[in-house]
């Protein structure tokens, strides 16, 4: 005759057992999924191309706009963040210290907030977090489907002509986004 206890014990082991699986499962299908939008998720607008015009409500609680034609002649770092991406937050860290650096050559640094976040809310964002640079927002997406955003962030440097010089999906550490903002300077 089998013991009961020992039934009962060795289901709870398999159920305990097959719920990790799942989880493992359902953890590892996430990254695949994460990473691949980053690696596989299309390419982003070509170098030497236009960059698409666009106008934006600013996020400062002035009730104006910024579009990219005011910018003509600037070089401009164009980063496509949300509020609720942690890679955004480190990322905008790096810009801010390239805005303070670069801003006498005619650098401008413009944060397109385009996860969902209302004018509101973004004002709130930037005015908790300190961010001097401009931000602006992407409520409808139209923008970031313009420019082909899949994942966040996104970085596109605009050279003074209006064209792409650069970009890259993901987070792009300081060095490398200074690098790309003094070749399009030159």
């Amino acid at each position: 005759m089998s013991n009961p206890d020992n039934n009962t014990a060795s289901t709870r082991t398999t159920r305990k057992n097959g719920i990790a699986s799942r989880i493992g499962l359902v953890i590892i299908a996430g990254l695949v999924i994460y990473f691949g939008s980053m690696i596989w998720g299309g390419s982003l607008l070509e170098d030497g191309s236009d960059a698409p015009l666009w106008t934006l409500p600013i996020a400062d609680g002035s009730g104006q706009k910024l579009s990219l034609q005011d910018l003509r002649g600037k070089v401009v770092v164009l980063d496509f963040w949300s509020t609720t991406c942690p890679p955004c937050m480190k990322e905008m860290k790096e810009l801010e210290k390239i805005w303070r650096r670069m801003k006498s050559r005619e650098v401008v640094v413009v944060g397109v907030a385009c996860g969902g976040e209302t004018l509101a809310e973004v004002t709130d964002f930037g005015s908790r977090k300190n961010v001097e640079y401009q931000l602006v927002v992407d409520k409808t997406g139209t923008v970031s489907d313009t420019y082909l955003v899949r994942s966040l962030p996104t970085i596109y440097i605009i050279d003074r002509d209006g064209k792409i010089a650069d970009s890259h999906r993901g987070f792009w550490d300081g060095t490398n986004v200074a690098k790309a903002v003094n070749r399009a300077l030159d």
